[in-house]
């Protein structure tokens, strides 16, 4: 029953009645006696006992409270059993009874209601595929997903889920494939040995031939005749082979040079010889007969000192012993059966740091008093046996005002020459190592310090040339700090002829900034007075090249500048880009001349010389020269300077570009002509 089933319920319960009421029997209704004027209910007692009398405006009221029979109780709706039971109606609904469709709604909207109103009994018919919750839905295989979507079943598998070992076949007969109840997870195990493909057979052994049988599934794997893996599988049983597995897998069985397995297969031909084979070793032992020789190299006995042994008749024959004496008492004369004559130093120390010591040819071991001046005028110099010499500072002795770094004299500005010493100087530093020429051992002596200021990048030229003393110059970029190292870095003999041979000459390339000067000491015992010239080269020809005389350098003016001309030759025409070289020459009594020329050139040149500054007049200019150039080169220059009078100097020679010409490669040569 649906809504009608609820009405039924509603009007269920027990009804009265009396006899002779308007009311129809069991309907409870209310009837009058047509008597008004009540003014109580007690005016309206009817001496029913089936009736409840009141009044009621005025007139009386008699309601049915109970029932007499079963027809009393009539409510009339087919589907209920009317009963009058202890005086009053009970009216039960009979399960299942219907008198329409509407009233066999069992609110499930997966049936069809329908009601069969002769026999008024309902019926449900499912709906199939009919769903309202995924309960509902439920096949009872673990391997779907069941679930209800717009009122219909769906069953989805779930990925990889098995019941049984059937449901797990991965077409792969090298695997055992099984289902997990518990987890309902298909497990695949390998099968080995198993293969589907002779890939899968390789056993890394290159001396099978590796199968997979299609049928069992199972490898095979076939010796290959006559090969190998190692040395160990090509053992032949020959003690006199090397038995050995090459890289192509085949074996080698070389013989062993000098095995043996019988004593016939020692024979050497050699009759100063007994062969035998030494059974242990499988080695031929050739025992040679005392004295016996066929030829003079089987008699050496590897000792040049006794002579060289010789062959005669069969028998060997000593040599003339060798005269190791050299004559020099300087050397310990030793023979050594290899090498022969050797002949070590004498060592001439004597252990006493007080003397030189040295050795004579022909007198031996020589120790020369040390010369322990250090030419310091403060110190008192002494020798100690163990200790060497000993410079004992003079109490109240001053010393030189720029004997230290930290006072050295300023020198910044143009070109100067300075007078000074270095006696009376201590030694604060010393020359870097392979700076001194004459002796690199020697670590300098006594030295002063001058500071010079550099505002724009330039080469720099020190000597000490006319100076008393030999020196060693070189510059610092701090006090206590390193050695320059560009340019010539460091200078002490110049090379020049005496007698400034022993006198400095240093170039350096400077960028801006403050460097120090030291004027050293050759030695301690060397000071003295000194004479310093200081030469700028200026910011304008700080790209000139540093030449020797004579030298030839290749160039290619195109890497030049362009901020020079010529002045003698091809002059008021300009000029293109050039290079710069730059030369020093030593003091020289009269006059001289130096030749700069591009012979064999192609590139169009100019080449002059200027002196002390590449910005001064022309010395020496050449533009084209065929005659001293030849005409396979009628463009190159060929320049030499006009008499020079100068004790030393300082000179520029430049190669430039011809105005109207490419500018290119080219060699210079300077030399003195």
């Amino acid at each position: 029953m649906k809504l009608r089933g609820a009405w039924l319920v509603a009007v269920l319960g027990f009804w009265g009645c009396a006899s002779g009421e308007s009311a129809g029997p069991g309907d409870g209704a209310l009837g009058t006696d047509g008597r008004p004027g009540c003014t109580s209910s007690a005016d309206c007692n009817d001496n029913d006992s089936c009736t409840n009398d009141i009044c009621q405006n005025g007139m009386c009221m008699h309601t049915n409270s109970c029932c007499r029979s079963n027809a009393d109780c009539d409510d009339h709706i087919a589907c209920t059993d009317d009963v009058c039971q202890g005086g009053g109606c009970k009216n039960t609904l009979r399960p299942g009874c219907c008198t329409g469709d509407p009233d066999c709604n069992d609110q499930n909207a997966c049936t069809q209601d329908h009601c069969d109103e002769i026999a008024q009994t309902c019926s449900h018919t499912m709906i199939a595929g009919c769903c309202t919750s995924d309960m509902q839905c439920d096949d009872g295989a673990v391997c779907t997903q069941d679930s209800c979507v717009g009122m219909m079943c769906r069953h989805t598998p779930v990925a990889g889920c098995c019941s049984s070992d059937a449901d797990c076949n991965d077409g792969d007969p090298c695997t055992s494939d099984t289902c997990n109840t518990s987890a309902h997870m298909c497990m695949h195990a390998a099968i080995t040995p198993c293969c589907t493909a002779d890939s899968m057979c390789d056993d890394g052994n290159q001396c099978t031939t590796d199968a997979c049988n299609l049928g069992t599934h199972q490898c095979t794997h076939t010796p290959v005749g006559g090969c190998c893996n190692a040395d160990s599988d090509c053992n032949d049983g020959n003690a006199c082979t090397s038995d050995t597995c090459n890289v192509a897998h085949q074996c080698v069985h070389n013989p062993i040079a000098g095995c043996c397995n019988l004593a016939s297969e020692c024979d050497d031909g050699n009759s100063c010889t007994t062969d035998s084979c030494n059974s242990a070793t499988h080695m031929c032992v050739h025992t040679g007969v005392p004295n016996c020789c066929t030829a003079s190299a089987q008699c050496d006995d590897h000792n040049i000192c006794n002579g060289v042994e010789t062959c005669a008749s069969g028998t060997c024959q000593m040599g003339a012993p060798l005269n190791c004496n050299d004559g020099n008492a300087c050397t310990t004369d030793l023979c050594d059966p290899t090498a022969g004559c050797q002949h070590p130093a004498v060592n001439c120390d004597d252990g006493n740091a007080c003397t030189t010591d040295s050795c004579s040819p022909a007198q031996g071991c020589q120790h020369a008093p040390v010369n322990c001046d250090d030419g310091d005028i403060c110190t008192t110099d002494g020798c100690n046996f163990t200790a060497g010499c000993t410079h004992a500072a003079i109490p109240n002795c001053a010393p030189r005002p720029n004997d230290l770094c930290a006072n050295a004299i300023d020198v910044s500005g143009g070109n100067m020459t300075i007078s000074g010493s270095t006696l009376g100087a201590h030694d604060e530093v010393n020359p870097p190592a392979g700076c001194v020429a004459s002796n690199p051992a020697a670590n300098g002596g006594p030295d002063v310090f001058y500071k010079i200021t550099i505002p724009q990048t330039e080469w720099l030229l020190l000597d000490t040339f006319g100076s008393a003393i030999n020196t060693v110059v070189y510059m610092l970029d701090a006090c206590g700090g390193n050695v320059l190292l560009s340019g010539s870095a460091c200078g002490d003999d110049s090379g020049c002829n005496p007698p400034d041979a022993q006198t400095s000459f240093l170039a350096v390339h400077l960028t801006p900034g403050t460097y120090f000067i030291v004027v050293d000491s050759f030695g301690p015992g060397g000071a003295g007075a000194f004479t310093l010239h200081i030469t700028h080269g200026g910011p304008s020809c700080e790209s000139a090249q540093f030449v020797g005389v004579p030298s030839s350098t290749a160039g290619n003016t195109s890497t030049g500048t362009n901020l020079l001309a010529p002045m003698q030759c091809a002059s008021g025409i300009g000029s293109g880009p050039e290079n710069i070289y730059m030369f020093f020459l030593c003091p020289f009594a009269g006059t001289f001349q130096v030749e700069g020329k591009t012979c064999g050139t192609q590139t169009d040149t100019v080449v002059y010389m200027r002196r002390d500054s590449c910005l001064g007049g022309d010395v020496g200019c050449n533009d084209d020269n065929v005659i001293s150039c030849g005409i396979f080169s009628p463009t190159a220059s060929d320049a030499t300077s006009s008499a020079v009078s100068r004790s030393s100097g300082l000179f520029y020679v430049i190669v430039d570009t011809y105005p109207t010409a490419t500018p290119g490669p080219y060699t210079l040569q300077v030399s003195f002509p």
